[in-house]
């Protein structure tokens, strides 16, 4: 695989699973995180028009996801928590619980992994060379927190 290709992909994987953290982490309603994510990894990019209107078409698109994936996770957890209140619990069925909420957490980091991916190819070099500076930071902040 190409190194570039490998950088690349490592880059978007980064900026999925930081852009979720972000969400994750912060006490606001799913608008008020996607905007503070959207808004502090856009910033300084001087976006066109097009590239503002994809993003804000994305971060829709976000919103919904991640309130289908909230349903899913609660609907999972009611299981798993009726098979452990049975007084016996199914170790299979609470295995295959584990792995349908696996299934669907990957196919959703996938998905934005890919429309990341495809974002990135409509930046300028400027824009992303930003965009890597930015990634930077977080890694670097992560690592000081080791």
């Amino acid at each position: 695989m190409n190194r570039l290709f490998q950088k690349q992909i490592v880059l978007n994987l980064l900026i999925v699973c930081v852009s979720l953290g972000i969400l994750s982490a912060c006490k606001q309603s799913p608008e008020e995180k996607m905007d503070k994510a959207v808004s502090w990894f856009t910033k300084d990019l001087n976006l066109t028009p097009d590239q503002k209107n994809e993003i804000e078409q994305d971060k829709k698109e976000a919103l919904d996801d991640l309130r289908e994936f909230r349903k899913d996770r609660m609907m999972i957890l009611s299981e798993i928590e009726k098979e452990l209140t049975m007084g016996k619990s199914d170790s299979e069925r609470l295995k295959q619980l584990y792995h349908e909420r696996i299934e669907k957490r990957n196919a959703f980091t996938y998905k934005w992994i890919e429309k990341w991916a495809h974002f990135q190819g409509t930046l300028t070099p400027d824009q992303n060379q930003k965009l890597i500076l930015k990634v930077q930071k977080i890694r670097d902040r992560i690592e000081e927190t080791k």
